[in-house]
């Protein structure tokens, strides 16, 4: 789609993500490891933020981000996998553990990480791909983030 279309995706794809780990960390949140996933929520909404700046300089009268965030559906994450889809997953299970919750996470992460580095291949030519990169280098330390939260599994 047109440069505005992808960018108005990423902050759903964002939207979504940040929905998941935020139901995860209302799930789990007397456990130690469940404020990585708190992090990794409010992390989501400042990629969101910041691909908003630039589609906002492309849309004639944007409406404000709080607004434009809220009512996006987030109902995928990056990755392609659907939000409730993950979240009926671990609900099927009879005692979803920490690792296999972090390890869903990482696998959003990684996804994200491999998406963002694509946008940034794609738009090579653009400011956009140091604006996918810069969200690319912070998908891998979310990566870094849930791989210290499995540690914590230990405690749990």
């Amino acid at each position: 789609g047109s440069e505005e279309a992808i960018l108005h995706r990423a902050m759903d794809l964002e939207r979504g993500a940040g929905r998941f780990y935020t139901a995860l960390r209302d799930r789990f949140q007397p456990q130690p490891w469940a404020e990585s996933l708190a992090a990794l929520a409010g992390a989501e909404e400042s990629h969101a933020r910041l691909i908003y700046s630039h589609w906002a300089a492309q849309v004639s009268e944007p409406p404000p981000f709080a607004q434009l965030y809220d009512a996006l559906a987030g109902d995928i994450v990056e990755g392609g996998y659907s939000c409730e889809a993950l979240l009926t997953m671990l609900a099927q299970q009879i005692e979803p553990t920490c690792p296999m919750v972090l390890e869903m996470a990482l696998t959003v992460e990684y996804a994200a990480y491999d998406l963002s580095r694509h946008l940034a291949h794609r738009f090579a030519e653009s400011p956009l791909a140091a604006v996918f990169n810069s969200i690319a280098e912070a998908e891998k330390q979310h990566m870094h983030l849930g791989a210290q939260a499995l540690a914590l599994c230990m405690e749990d």
